[in-house]
């Protein structure tokens, strides 16, 4: 496993591999910034019984299909393809194994049509679903997998991080307050060391110079759910005397802003069908206000 925190489920999984009792549908989830899809490709190479650092993304090989979002979602015929490869023979490896990177974002059609194999999971063939939304996933297919849960310890994941920062030339200090602004989550820390919006603050204070509209698709290009997590963990940070600069606002207002601004990640969270780009931009619009003193809308005058 490339990361400490996977070693438990391959471990468990090479166990059940060793004993031939591999479920036909496993379901591996973890929270975002841990490495979901990483954990799905040395998985997958296990089962595959291949290198483990093989990429199966690039990977030719007969006896896998590795599926990813088409654009937002993943599409019915992806999940036919799929269904196909299914009732194959193995070619040279001692299993089939379909991937699914992001199962979340099936969508109700492509989750119907995975059921058929689920139902009746062919022989030697298993199934490998990873996702950072459990909770999205329709209860038929979370009924029919067997959920490997990945721990998300934070001392092992910031030791991990001070691993990774040592072994770099110039090497950047993940502080206190990022690692917590990024919901304690090892990938999403080192990445906001270089990342264009990984400083909360400075993108806030560049909003006032940004037009709406460039501020609407950076946001947009982002994971919706985990950048709504860090605005909120940075605007309790404020709250709680961590200020952030040239926010007038009261922290009454801010109050108001953060039920929006939750909310709003709710509806993300729980429906794949969400509008995200108007969430968004209301969200960005209500921020504007607050950045300049005005009130924002509270729930009930917004309706």
């Amino acid at each position: 496993m490339r990361y400490p925190w996977h070693e438990e489920i391959g471990s468990r999984i090479r166990t059940l591999q060793k004993a031939n009792t591999l479920p036909s549908a496993i379901c591996l989830s973890g929270s975002p910034g841990w490495g979901t899809t990483q954990l799905l490709n040395d998985i997958t190479c296990l089962l595959l019984e291949i290198p483990m650092h093989t990429q199966v993304s690039q990977l030719a090989h007969p006896d896998v299909r590795w599926i990813v979002p088409d654009g937002s979602v993943i599409k019915i015929e992806q999940v036919r393809g799929v269904n196909d490869f299914a009732v194959l023979t193995a070619n040279i490896a001692p299993r089939k194994v379909a991937a699914i990177v992001d199962a979340d974002k099936l969508n109700i059609n492509a989750a119907n049509a995975l059921l058929k194999t689920l139902e009746e999971p062919p022989r030697n063939t298993h199934l490998l679903l990873a996702t950072s939304r459990w909770g999205r996933l329709i209860p038929t297919i979370r009924s029919r997998c067997q959920r490997f849960e990945m721990p998300c310890d934070p001392t092992v994941a910031l030791q991990w991080l001070h691993q990774e920062q040592s072994k770099q030339d110039n090497p950047q200090e993940v502080s206190e307050e990022l690692f917590a602004e990024m919901g304690y989550a090892p990938l999403a820390a080192l990445s906001a060391l270089t990342s264009a919006t990984a400083d909360v603050d400075t993108w806030l204070l560049e909003l006032k110079s940004m037009s709406f509209s460039t501020a609407v698709e950076q946001v947009l290009e982002l994971d919706g759910v985990d950048w709504l997590g860090r605005w909120y963990r940075r605007i309790l940070g404020h709250l709680k005397g961590n200020r952030l600069a040239g926010l007038q606002a009261s922290d009454q207002q801010v109050l108001v802003f953060v039920d929006e601004l939750l909310d709003s990640r709710r509806q993300l969270i729980v429906s794949n069908a969400t509008n995200a780009k108007l969430l968004f931009e209301r969200l960005l619009s209500e921020w504007t206000k607050l950045s300049r003193g005005g009130p924002t809308l509270s729930r009930k005058s917004a309706v």
